[in-house]
């Protein structure tokens, strides 16, 4: 994409922050949009804080772009993302840590591979209704996104 217009698009996306932030009657550059710059660059742990919480976000949006490319509409990114974290913590927590120490290298690698088995199940439980029971999967994977966060419960 040319530079040109990535700049008119972050201009634009700052128009867009600036009208909605003047429709709720904040004041944009002393207010919302300063709190939002010192969130994401304020101290000196505000950027790795930024990237810690992005980076799983960001993870899921590729996978459900992998999924679009492929022809199916995975709408359960986030129920996805939730069974594979609460999998890789159950793993954890029942076979790997004792108490009170840092997991060893292998542990962390099989515990991210719990982790992508429990994401993977998750899916393919939207899959295995779609081909035995016709449940379309945008309509299976939002819905067993809200089971998942039941589950996080």
């Amino acid at each position: 994409m040319k530079p040109v217009l990535r700049i008119v698009e972050l201009v634009a996306g700052l128009a867009v922050v600036l009208v909605l932030c003047l429709l709720i009657f904040q004041i944009p550059l002393s207010g919302s949009l300063n709190l939002l710059w010192q969130g994401a660059f304020g101290d000196k742990f505000a950027l790795s804080r930024t990237a810690v919480k992005a980076t799983p976000m960001l993870l899921t949006g590729l996978g459900m772009v992998v999924a679009w490319r492929g022809g199916m509409y995975n709408i359960g990114g986030e129920g996805q993302f939730v069974m594979g974290g609460l999998t890789g913590a159950a793993f954890a927590k029942l076979f790997v840590i004792p108490p009170h120490q840092a997991p060893s290298l292998i542990a962390q690698v099989l515990i991210l591979l719990c982790c992508v088995a429990g994401g993977a199940g998750w899916a393919w439980l939207a899959g295995w209704l779609y081909v035995k029971r016709c449940v379309e999967v945008v309509l299976s994977t939002i819905l067993l996104t809200f089971v998942a966060l039941q589950c996080l419960d």
